[in-house]
């Protein structure tokens, strides 16, 4: 079976881009009639803000 190729998306630099990338993951979870926590809208801000990344530590 051939595997599909594709290019690793790094993370978002645009605060622009991640607020957008957040409101509509939060508009996924109201379409099933989900909330976000206090916690993961603290989150959400400081991701915004640059406070907070997603980076996977190796150690």
């Amino acid at each position: 079976m051939n595997e599909i190729a594709y290019d690793k998306v790094g993370e978002e630099d645009n605060p622009k881009i991640k607020q957008l990338y957040w409101n509509i993951a939060f508009g996924l979870q109201d379409v099933d009639v989900l909330k976000p926590s206090k916690y993961m809208k603290e989150l959400s801000i400081e991701h915004i803000q640059s406070k907070k990344n997603f980076s996977r530590s190796t150690k």
